[in-house]
């Protein structure tokens, strides 16, 4: 059957089963989209959902627990809206039917995001319980709010390549605990912990500093504690605060010739990240984003210390900007190699013959106005400092002829 309903302009049910004995409704293959036009996006699938019904002389007859078993819910913002009840709606939509419900279970339903120009990206399977709690007082019965507990498990999309080993058996990375509450205003507030998760960035490739950072193969295990608010009928996605450590990280530097001296190891990261993508903001842009960390790691006899801060908190036309302390760092080929032939490094060292040792200090910004339909790379300003050491050498051999470039 196709009707029209609260959940959006077109739903989809494969099958109803009327369960007197149990005081249910069992509906299979039920499926929404915000309308009937091909076009839309967003949508959601639900492989099995039970209502139970119960009688209260206040309430009468009514739903009394939701359990939803498996299915895929796409966001957007048509889904949002549909979900809500449309524009300016602040009762009788579908969020507002379930939250009648003393419980409501979801049970291995997966999450997805439709990003800017359409395309789908997978965010992980959510297992959630939803209930109210009842206080007595002076005979009465009232819901003292929603609470929420439950726990959402982070994936990566199918065949995405990732340096990281063998996903567990759900196809996450680690698992994020959730709690929190649903208050009278409609904001969800929860708070989430996670310990040991894998990282994985194939997701994001759409989001240009992450493509960047997927040539260095990153692994590591990382633990965060989070804090997200969700205003029901006006979010499309949470605004989110959270603290992040990565402990024993790695990568590799794809341009070094050694297979051996490519890995850089002991990476430990400590960030602060803010995400608000606001009620028709584009979750890929940085202005969603606020973002600030140093991180640590060593390179074969090198201890580098880096900073970041990226997309808010970058400085003022730029959306990020990252800088790197290398302390007694070798000079000559090896450094030119290791930093991958930086031009104005390699200018440097023909011009100078640079030996022996320095501490160098590197800065990278990606402006905020970048080149058009290019790779991040052409659009990255750079700097470099170096500081002689007491074994440093040079020799001066010329500028170099911008014509020929020798």
């Amino acid at each position: 059957a196709r009707v029209d309903g609260p959940l959006g302009e077109m739903v989809a049910i494969e099958d109803v089963d009327v369960l007197w004995l149990k005081r249910s409704v069992e509906i299979r293959g039920l499926s929404m989209r915000p309308s009937s036009d091909g076009e839309a996006l967003g949508g959601l699938v639900a492989h099995r959902i039970r209502l139970r019904f119960g009688w209260t002389a206040e309430r009468g007859i009514h739903a009394d627990r939701v359990d939803v078993r498996g299915g895929s819910i796409v966001i957007s913002p048509e889904l949002s809206n549909g979900l809500s009840g449309g524009e300016g709606a602040t009762s009788g939509s579908a969020v507002d039917l379930l939250a009648k419900s003393p419980e409501v279970a979801l049970r291995n339903v997966s999450v997805a995001l439709v990003l800017g120009d359409g395309r789908v990206t997978p965010l992980g399977m959510a297992n959630l319980a939803l209930t109210q709690p009842r206080h007595e007082a002076a005979g009465e019965s009232e819901a003292v709010g929603t609470h929420i507990a439950g726990r959402f498990t982070p994936s990566i999309a199918n065949g995405a390549k990732t340096a990281l080993s063998t996903p567990d058996a759900e196809g996450g990375y680690g698992t994020i605990w959730l709690g929190g509450t649903v208050g009278s205003d409609r904001i969800a507030r929860v708070r989430g912990v996670a310990k040991s998760l894998r990282l994985a960035l194939d997701p994001l490739t759409q989001f240009a500093p992450m493509e960047a950072l997927t040539h260095f193969e990153p692994e590591a295990l990382l633990d965060l504690s989070l804090e997200a608010n969700y205003e029901i009928g006006h979010s499309i996605l949470p605004a989110v605060v959270a603290k992040v450590r990565v402990s024993d990280g790695g990568l590799v530097l794809p341009w070094l010739k050694a297979a051996r001296s490519r890995t850089v190891k002991g990476m430990d990261l400590l960030a602060e990240v803010g995400f608000d993508a606001g009620p028709t903001g584009d979750p890929l842009a940085p202005s969603a984003w606020n973002a600030k960390g140093t991180l640590t790691a060593e390179w074969e006899e090198l201890e580098g210390l880096a900073a970041f801060r990226f997309g808010r908190s970058a400085p003022e036309g730029s959306d990020l900007e990252v800088w790197l302390d290398l302390p007694n760092a070798p000079l000559g080929d090896r450094m030119s190699e290791l930093s991958n032939d930086l031009r104005g490094l390699v200018e440097i060292d023909r011009m100078l013959a640079l030996e022996g040792s320095a501490d160098l200090s590197i800065g990278v910004r990606l402006p905020t106005a970048r080149v058009p339909d290019q790779p991040v790379q052409r659009s990255l300003e750079q700097l470099l400092l170096i500081r002689a050491r007491g074994d440093a050498s040079l020799a001066y051999h010329g500028g170099i002829d911008r014509r020929t470039g020798r």
